[in-house]
């Protein structure tokens, strides 16, 4: 796992690698190694930045010339998904960080404020957990792992066997409903009608009866579990 962190304070970043450090080793499984990689300016990380690579960057926002927030935006064009927490010793650009989506944003000095710093990492680490998450499927005589991230809903046919549902395409598997249910131990899949799970992120508007989703599909909603679906979602996004 690799995390940068951009500061042009020598001292402000070893305290930030510190203190990251310190919580990545509680809340990491063990065996699981960590390199960092410090830039002193906005420019030099721009420099070396590639889609995919960090875990999460912590970026300081006061920098001279290329402040925190035109590098933030320049790392939101190539990568949407890149995590991005900024350290800074105002609220100035609160509402600005919600343009990139960042992951947090810190008050400096950190010693009084590292408790914002661990639920920021927290939140990041969720993210990269829930990126990498798969479900193992079998197609014929093949097996095949999809990302969870990738699966919009899953759907029971008559024949038992489950159809997976993308953004363009759907993949008719093999497996059994119940080998797919046992796999997805994951808050983001909603069962709202008999064999069929929704993912919540993939959610853009829920209606009376059916969910919208991002690719244009609306599913039902069970009408005998409606009002227990509908504040299943809704206790879902309050929480994410």
């Amino acid at each position: 796992m690799y995390v940068a962190i951009v500061d042009d304070s020598k001292a402000d970043a070893t305290q930030t690698k510190e203190l990251v450090e310190k919580y990545l080793t509680e809340l990491l499984p063990k065996g699981i190694k960590v390199f960092y990689e410090f830039f002193a300016s906005g420019e030099e990380f721009l420099q070396h930045f590639s889609p995919g690579h960090y875990a999460f960057i912590i970026l300081d926002i006061y920098m001279y010339e290329l402040n925190g927030m035109e590098v933030a935006k320049n790392v939101a064009a190539q990568d949407k998904n890149c995590n991005i927490i900024f350290l800074t010793t105002s609220t100035e650009h609160v509402l600005s960080g919600y343009s990139v989506h960042a992951a947090g944003y810190v008050l400096k000095p950190l010693a009084e404020n590292n408790q914002q710093l661990c639920q920021a990492i927290k939140y990041c680490l969720g993210k990269v957990q829930l990126s990498e998450a798969l479900l193992i499927v079998h197609m014929d005589n093949v097996t095949v792992t999809i990302h969870l991230d990738e699966i919009y809903y899953l759907d029971c046919q008559k024949n038992r066997f489950v159809l997976l549902h993308m953004a363009n395409h759907s993949l008719k598997t093999s497996s059994s409903y119940q080998e797919c249910l046992d796999q997805l131990q994951d808050d983001r899949f909603l069962e709202c009608y008999h064999r069929l799970l929704v993912n919540m992120d993939c959610i853009t508007a829920m209606r009376e009866d059916t969910f919208l989703l991002k690719n244009g599909d609306a599913i039902p909603i069970s009408r005998r579990k409606k009002s227990e679906v509908k504040q299943a979602y809704l206790n879902y996004l309050s929480e994410h």
